[in-house]
């Protein structure tokens, strides 16, 4: 994933701002092999259903960082941001309840496409 440093011409690009968590691979293996589910197809369905909030951000290439989060706009006007993260910690960690404090953190991205 590619950080813009100046100004870009002629690109087609999708940039986020999320509270989150990066998955890597051992966490999504571990996630099916617990569960007995293929993780995307499992992902997709539960959080269509469950979360008004937190989704995937990636660029689709194999190389880049998947990241799980929710989106700094969508904090809601009678909360504040400690209460945001708190909701999103709580709901990421309703899926990886092993994931250390130090991983969550502020990302801002852009993807080139």
């Amino acid at each position: 994933m590619k950080k813009r440093n100046g100004f870009v011409s002629n690109s087609s690009s999708s940039s986020f701002v999320i509270y989150g968590i990066i998955l890597n691979d051992n966490l999504i293996d571990d996630f099916s092999k617990q569960r007995n589910l293929d993780f995307e197809i499992f992902m997709d369905e539960y959080l269509e259903k469950n979360n008004d909030r937190v989704e995937f951000f990636y660029s689709g290439s194999d190389n880049d960082p998947i990241f799980l989060g929710a989106e700094w706009r969508r904090i809601r006007d009678d909360e504040t941001g400690k209460q945001f993260k708190e909701s999103i910690t709580e709901k990421i960690r309703s899926l990886f309840p092993n994931i250390p404090d130090g991983n969550f953190n502020t990302f801002d991205e852009i993807i080139y496409c």
